[in-house]
């Protein structure tokens, strides 16, 4: 069972329909006679929400993925700062850039266009840089330095992959100088984890070669460094939280087609 929402690590948990933010906010904002859980629940489930990137085995016992999105939604307000709780009552109340977002629901779903989804990747990417500061820095750090790997068989995969971006804000949480050092490891890492492995075959395509190095440095990582045990963060999480990167413009998919997810820094 995933640990409860309050313990994991990671800025997303799970939801990672960012599109919907302004029509959660415009719904927090409106009179309720409801609490606010119950409203968002529903509104996600009609809605619906890309599911592709959540493991079944994360979702907390008892819970329909529904309830865990807009737990998680909630969860990602509040420390965005989308959201704060009213003292003098169980109510939550858009702050300014909530309000913003909620601004953005004036037009309808199905209508609104490239200058509102620019408005919200802006608003969203403002509000991680001034929480997440930190965070993002040793990210993008990161990225950048292993998009220049030369490294025999790192260069199959030329960018952060989604283990090493779960160790990174594992470790940014926990301790940053070791987080610093990691990122100068990252290649070395790398290298450890093929020392089994012979160079890339001839006859060996790209592709084969990208999935085989991904399998053995996320092995490494989980087991042999321990992330597996130490980080928090689940699978969902981790890729919820690369989603809110690379839809707020602070990093990018370094291969949006596969056949594994890396993290490039932004092109503009």
């Amino acid at each position: 069972m995933a640990a409860p929402l309050t313990e994991q690590g990671g800025i997303a948990r799970v939801f990672a329909e960012f599109s919907l933010l302004p029509d959660l906010m415009s719904l927090a904002q409106e009179p309720k006679g409801q609490p606010l859980m119950p409203l968002w629940t529903r509104f996600l489930e009609v809605s619906g929400c890309n599911l592709d990137h959540v493991e079944e085995g994360d979702c907390p016992n008892g819970w329909s993925v529904w309830r865990w999105m807009a737990e998680d939604a909630l969860s990602l307000s509040l420390r965005l700062h989308l959201l704060r709780k009213n003292p003098a009552s169980d109510d939550y109340e858009p702050l300014t850039p909530g309000q913003e977002a909620a601004s953005m629901a004036d037009a309808p779903m199905d209508e609104r266009g490239e200058a509102e989804d620019r408005r919200l990747r802006s608003l969203l990417a403002q509000q991680v840089q001034a929480y997440y500061q930190g965070t993002y820095v040793l990210l993008e750090k990161a990225a950048r330095a292993m998009q220049r790997t030369e490294h025999v068989w790192a260069k199959h995969c030329p960018g952060l992959l989604l283990v090493e971006f779960d160790a990174l804000i594992h470790e940014a949480k926990n301790d940053r100088a070791r987080a610093e050092r990691l990122i100068g490891q990252l290649e070395m890492n790398r290298d450890f984890a093929m020392h089994s492995y012979e160079r890339p075959g001839p006859t060996s395509g790209p592709e084969d070669n990208a999935v085989l190095h991904a399998d053995a440095v996320t092995d490494f990582y989980l087991f042999d460094l321990e992330y597996g045990d130490r980080s928090s963060l689940t699978i969902t999480g981790a890729r919820a939280s690369a989603m809110l990167f690379t839809f707020a413009g602070l990093l990018a998919e370094g291969s949006p087609l596969g056949p594994v997810q890396l993290l490039i820094p932004p092109t503009s």
